[in-house]
């Protein structure tokens, strides 16, 4: 029988190394997200109290498991499944929402809406369509966010957390998105030289219509309703349950849900470096709200330059979208860089370790079997998607 001995520094008194930046949240939030944690360990929450400063090996059994790194990994494992698995059943019902669905609803039902396969876009009766559109684009993302509260027993002032900590910062936060957009779009060039080389352009599909009705709501569903509820369930039910493992893995992990969410591969770094920036203003201020408006901001700016995409005429085309790319980016930088100067001391986010190192999280979360499927599932679904300009 032999003893090992813990770093020094893991006592009861350390809390906050298992839940990272906990000061940039309110004390209520705190306080919930801390009884939910206890009361769920050891299954879906992670909240290591008994720490002792030695453990015991014995021989035929190996290390006692009563040890912080154990009772970490098997929450996280745990945490995994559970986002993997309810992530698949989003792709089953996104795949039978666009392929499969409208063509069933088409024959039995004698509706006017199909799907282009070769354009990844539908056709048909517009109001239909937009109609369909609203009923699938809510529910497949309502209904996770119940799933995940159901099975995990989370509060809702815990999944999704209102009040703002840090006002400053949240005034930032538009700005910021534009900025993190535009940039975005710029570095998206050299992706787009890429696939128009494969013959696959960055077209995105957007369902440009001269009925004003049908147009506004469009808009309404891309901008204001959908970033809103996937706001709720990435950056509020996801980040919340991840965090507990450090806000630097609920950071990577949320970027990865949100990029695969966007349906598209040619955007899959687009969007991920978008959810990690929204990802840390939502820790930073202690609200989703900050996530919804920067997603919504995001939303809009991307629609904008898309429909200016469009445009008959190349040249004003271009330009019109230089204007709108440069006025973003000149904003944001003149927010973003004020902010800084007067408010330094509110922009660092401490991400602070857990009892897992970096390295063993992400091979936690890699090494998954229904991580693995889910990745596997999502990018070979995308690739197909992808349509090709022929």
């Amino acid at each position: 029988m032999c003893r090992k001995q813990l770093p020094n520094d893991e006592t009861e008194s350390s809390p906050e190394r298992e839940s990272a930046s906990v000061r940039h949240l309110d004390k209520q939030y705190s306080g919930s997200y801390r009884r939910w944690r206890l009361e769920n360990k050891g299954g879906y929450g992670f909240f290591y109290h008994d720490i002792r400063n030695e453990y015991t090996y014995q021989d035929g059994k190996g290390f006692i498991r009563d040890v912080p790194e154990y009772s970490e990994r098997c929450a996280m494992q745990n945490v995994n499944r559970l986002i993997s698995c309810i992530m698949l059943f989003y792709l089953l019902f996104n795949t039978l929402s666009v392929y499969i669905i409208p063509s069933l609803l088409s024959s039995a039902f004698g509706l006017n809406i199909g799907v282009d396969l070769t354009k990844n876009a539908y056709y048909g009766d517009e109001t239909t369509v937009i109609i369909y559109r609203y009923i699938t684009s809510i529910f497949k993302r309502v209904i996770v966010i119940a799933l995940i509260g159901l099975i995990t027993g989370m509060p809702l002032k815990v999944m999704v957390p209102i009040k703002t900590s840090n006002k400053p910062l949240f005034g930032t936060a538009i700005p910021s998105a534009l900025l993190v957009a535009a940039t975005g779009s710029v570095m998206m060039i050299p992706m787009k030289n890429l696939f128009s080389y494969m013959h696959a352009g960055l077209n995105l599909n957007l369902t440009i219509t001269t009925n004003t009705s049908n147009m506004t709501a469009l808009i309404i569903l891309s901008v204001i309703i959908t970033p809103i509820i996937s706001e709720i369930f990435v950056h509020g039910a996801c980040l919340q349950l991840l965090r507990q493992f450090g806000d630097g893995y609920a950071l990577m992990i949320t970027g990865i849900i949100t990029a695969i969410t966007c349906d598209d591969i040619r955007l899959f770094l687009y969007f991920f470096m978008i959810s990690v920036v929204i990802g840390y203003f939502t820790l930073r201020t202690g609200s989703v709200l900050t996530a919804i408006f920067m997603r919504m901001t995001v939303s809009g700016f991307f629609y904008i330059q898309s429909f200016l995409g469009t445009m008959a005429d190349e040249r004003m085309s271009a330009i019109y979208v230089t204007a709108l790319v440069l006025v973003c980016i000149v904003i944001g930088m003149i927010v973003v860089v004020r902010f800084m100067i007067v408010n330094n001391h509110k922009i660092s986010l401490p991400l602070k370790a857990t009892y897992l190192t970096p390295y063993d999280k992400m091979m936690s979360f890699f090494t998954t079997p229904s991580v693995i499927l889910w990745l596997a599932a999502s990018f070979a679904v995308m690739i197909c998607s992808i349509p090709l300009d022929l």
